[in-house]
């Protein structure tokens, strides 16, 4: 098959008619989407809400408005996965196979340092689970779950610094939410069983704003429906329970 065999390939008609491998004209056409810039619809950092909330999906139960803590004031947000790969040579052959496993996610954070509770109070203001904690996590530690009051609980001048507390033993969660420059639910997505790992801050003389940063490992990513249509069995529709 010729690469530029208009026979082939799927039909494209219409929005994407101009990007097809036959009809490609690099000096007239973005390669897609384009029609005089009206489809230009990016989806960038301030349209994007990341929540703390409980370390699985169906602890959520539809009810992020009341289950989910947003993080305001962060900076910098990174998220990754890492699939285990293996591969597989036989005698008598140069092609290998590649078997595939598991994936490990992490996730790197930085957020301003203000009079409000710290990053890590927010990370676990969703758990519920307070008992049995030995070692406080800060001087100001209060055993008292997430209330369902978000501003309260982030207003709220709590200083967590202890990661060998053992609240920083319990898993929590991580809801994603984006939208477009439309205002319309592009995509969502939460970070199941996650584990704080590392926290730091810094001073600097020459510096003005202080910065935390945290680090966490995941066990894996569920998809969240984000339309307001009824969503697939087994999903959880974000746009419907925060509208």
């Amino acid at each position: 098959m010729a690469i530029n065999d208009p026979n082939q390939g799927p039909n494209n008609a219409g929005l994407y008619d101009q990007s097809t491998v036959s009809k490609w004209k690099f000096r007239d056409w973005h390669v897609a989407m384009d029609e005089g810039g009206m489809n230009l619809n990016p989806i960038t950092s301030e349209s994007c809400m990341i929540a703390a909330g409980p370390s699985r999906l169906v602890h959520a139960a539809g009810d992020f408005q009341n289950s989910v803590v947003p993080i305001g004031m962060l900076e910098n947000l990174q998220v990754s996965q890492q699939k285990m790969l293996q591969q597989i040579r036989e005698i008598g052959s140069r092609r290998s196979y590649i078997i595939g496993s598991y994936a490990t996610g992490n996730i790197s954070m930085s957020r301003v340092m203000y009079s409000h509770a710290s990053l890590l109070r927010v990370l676990t203001a969703a758990n519920k689970d307070w008992s049995g904690i030995d070692n406080a996590p800060g001087a100001n530690f209060q055993e008292r779950a997430f209330s369902g009051d978000v501003p309260n609980v982030t207003s709220e001048r709590t200083w967590f610094s202890n990661l060998q507390s053992e609240l920083f033993d319990r898993p929590i969660g991580l809801l994603f939410y984006m939208l477009d420059q439309r205002n319309n639910p592009y995509g969502a997505f939460y970070a199941e069983d996650a584990m704080i790992q590392s926290h730091s801050f810094a001073y600097a003389a020459r510096g003005v704003a202080i910065s935390e940063r945290a680090s966490l490992m995941f066990d894996r990513l569920n998809p969240v429906a984000v339309q307001a249509v009824p969503a697939p069995s087994g999903t959880t529709n974000v746009a419907d329970s925060l509208n």
